[in-house]
């Protein structure tokens, strides 16, 4: 029921199928792909939101780590790592966190929601060494290639102020 409500509504308007807070929160900046099987309700990429604020402090809403559809896939990181990761990321004022999150109704009929997170990427206005690093030793995983990106989603979602190029200075996606 709730995927239905949430596929049947009009691009760009406000997701049926999650509690108001969280409607209010992403407004209508969040998509729903057909190809995704149920019950995903919503994507939300980028995202700089602290869902994991929300997390402790919402009855009606769980975060929790995608796991890979493939044994040969990525090993996912852990909710404690990636919240290490966020919180490092986010305490600096020229970077930005941003997470890929699926949401997933936990009953059909209630708008108990469920945060899957299956992506992590650290956008910022400069190439960090150090931070790409330290980040890359709490989630023990190397990162990609540190990037140039001319990404208006990343720098809307980041809300870096640049009027130059986002440097992607740590991404990692175990779901693909």
């Amino acid at each position: 029921m709730a995927w239905y409500r949430a596929m049947a509504c009009l691009t760009m308007t406000p997701n049926p199928s999650v509690p108001t807070w969280l409607a209010e929160i992403i407004a209508s900046d969040w998509s729903k792909d057909w190809s995704r099987p149920w019950p995903s309700v919503g994507q939300l990429w980028p995202t700089a939101h602290d869902w994991f604020v929300e997390d402790q402090q919402r009855d009606d809403f769980h975060l929790r780590v995608a796991i890979p559809e493939t044994e040969s896939g990525t090993p996912s990181p852990d909710l404690q790592q990636l919240h290490q990761a966020w919180r490092l990321a986010a305490q600096r004022p020229d970077t930005a966190p941003l997470v890929m999150l699926d949401l997933l109704p936990q009953h059909a009929m209630a708008k108990n929601v469920t945060g899957e997170i299956s992506a992590f990427t650290v956008v910022g206005q400069r190439l960090n060494p150090a931070l790409t690093n330290q980040l890359s030793t709490i989630l023990s995983r190397p990162s990609q290639r540190p990037s140039l990106y001319f990404d208006e989603d990343l720098r809307h979602a980041s809300n870096l102020e640049t009027n130059s190029e986002l440097v992607v200075l740590y991404e990692t996606d175990w779901t693909s």
